[in-house]
């Protein structure tokens, strides 16, 4: 069978044809192939060749040696790099991760026979004809996700392939064999060899992907996330709760809000969670502050003033982090966000309507005030510039410098002032 390539794919051409002119094989593999068999746009295109390592390196001006020890150098062709990787066999694996070493061949159907599910073991050559010993191409079709050759061996080389697994069968829609299945839920123990990095990029791709309610259902189902290095105490079952929505919301992070709101965990569990999955602070935060928001709407009583109530959210978060909740919030299912459909157009307009919404949106800084105020920066400085911004965002002061200076000091002899 023959196929169009991919648009990757023919800017990628000349390093294949540049072994080929050489006498080596070489072929597209992996992910590119399997996206392109399935009329999706390909991200990464990798090439598997006959070529040694140093005769690929002697080929092309611009290489760097990647993984030389597992065969694989990456070929930088007018900027963009692409991985090179020498047809290989693999010794047995070592701590369930990675083999202890690789064997050079120059066979593509060994190549093809050490990857983990058919739906990855195709290859397309140059002239477009594909490769696909092992039936991947016929998997697709029929929507199936199945292991190449034995699924007990596969999946106890990498425990890595187990999540990998549980991510194409809801990116892709697909449904796995019945071994490759009882296979994934029989070794899912193996799972603590895994790093929690790993873990969380395999956890974002399955939220951020198409159907990420899909992914989670089924990763539910495994047990996967009971064997983790570190114990994450996610709530159970997730399979049982109503995801369909979550989709809708863009950006993963928002996701994760979304979806630690849907299984009730208020910000500190959502915090220990993503700290053990190795989440950047940025994004702990930034996570947390939309939980520690919703937790605060779901608290508001009937007959608060909402609008003095949300002033007071928005100066404390930002103007930036209260509007990520808000969009997030409108797209939520009401028994998760009661009432906020109708809540939104007032809600944006205090947002609009603030002057300032941070300190650092004021016109003078914690450096300038103590310097002023003849006074060393300290705890001081930061709750002084919070009066300031809270006086500016109410509409007592202008945010000119010296006006913000002039109060500060007359707070500070009113302090000075009081009986001690």
């Amino acid at each position: 069978m023959k196929t169009e390539l991919s648009s990757g794919m023919k800017t990628a051409l000349p390093v294949l044809l540049t072994l080929i002119k050489h006498g080596h094989e070489a072929v597209f593999v992996g992910g590119a192939v399997r996206d392109l068999m399935l009329g999706l746009e390909d991200k990464d295109v990798d090439i598997a060749t006959s070529a040694l390592p140093e005769q690929t390196m002697a080929l092309f001006p611009k290489c760097i040696g990647t993984g030389l020890q597992h065969g694989t150098v990456t070929v930088m062709v007018e900027g963009n790099g692409y991985e090179v990787t020498t047809y290989r066999q693999e010794s047995p694996y070592e701590d369930h991760r990675r083999p202890g070493s690789v064997q050079f061949i120059g066979n593509l159907e060994g190549d093809l026979l050490r990857r983990d599910f058919t739906i990855n073991a195709m290859a397309l050559g140059a002239d477009g004809e594909l490769h696909d010993p092992f039936g991947g191409l016929e998997d697709l079709k029929n929507r199936r996700l199945r292991c190449v050759g034995d699924p007990d061996a596969r999946l106890q080389e990498d425990a890595l392939r187990m999540l990998r697994g549980v991510r194409f069968i809801g990116t892709y829609g697909l449904s796995p064999t019945l071994s490759t299945w009882r296979a994934l839920r029989r070794h899912r123990a193996l799972l603590r060899h895994v790093a929690m990095e790993r873990v969380q990029a395999e956890l974002d791709k399955m939220v951020d992907g198409p159907a990420p309610e899909r992914s989670l259902a089924w990763l539910s189902l495994s047990g996967l996330l009971k064997h983790t290095r570190e114990e994450l105490n996610l709530p159970e079952p997730i399979d049982c709760i109503d995801l369909s929505w979550l989709g809708e919301l863009p950006g993963k992070d928002n996701r994760y809000a979304a979806l630690f709101i849907a299984c009730g965990m208020d910000g500190a569990a959502a915090f220990s969670c993503m700290s053990k999955l190795r989440f950047s602070g940025k994004r702990m935060d930034a996570v947390r502050n939309r939980l520690d928001m919703h937790a605060r709407y779901l608290l508001v009583p009937e007959e608060a003033d909402e609008d003095s109530l949300w002033r007071k959210t928005v100066l404390e978060y930002g103007r930036e982090a209260a509007a990520e909740w808000l969009e997030m919030a409108l797209l939520l299912p009401d028994e998760l966000a009661p009432g906020i459909a109708g809540k939104g157009g007032g809600y944006r307009h205090v947002m609009e309507s603030l002057p300032v919404s941070s300190a650092r949106e004021l016109s003078v800084n914690g450096a300038e005030l103590a310097e002023a105020l003849g006074k060393k920066p300290g705890p001081w400085t930061r709750e002084m510039l919070l009066r300031l911004l809270h006086a500016v965002a109410d509409g007592e002061l202008l945010n000119h410098k010296e006006v913000l200076i002039s109060q500060g000091m007359k707070w500070t002899m009113e302090s000075n002032h009081e009986p001690k």
